[in-house]
Order: structure tokens, then C-alpha cells, then sequence
């Protein structure tokens, strides 16, 4: 997948940030920031170039 995307799959989570080189389906292209701040609180912020 060259696209970003978050997706609950069979009790977990897929998380792909998008590419930064060749992004497909119209998207920009993307990375994402992934923090973890304690055990249970977590954010997921994509950051377009």
C-alpha cells in the first residue's frame, strides 16, 4: 500500500503511514509520527511533504 491508512483488523490495528516516494490512489506523500505516551494512550499523526 503506498497510501495512508488505519484499519482494525482481527482484534488489532494496522497502521501504514503512506510512502514518500511514488504515493498512489491520489494521496500526497506521507509519514507519520507514532507517540507513545504511557502504556494504553497513544497518538498517530501523518505528516504530508
Amino acid at each position: 500500500m503506498h497510501y495512508p491508512i488505519r484499519e482494525a483488523l482481527a482484534g488489532g490495528l494496522s497502521l501504514n503511514p503512506g510512502a514518500i516516494t511514488d504515493p498512489r490512489n491520489g494521496t500526497f506523500a506521507s509519514f507519520a509520527w507514532l507517540r507513545i505516551e504511557r502504556d494504553t494512550q497513544w497518538s498517530w499523526d501523518i505528516q504530508t511533504l
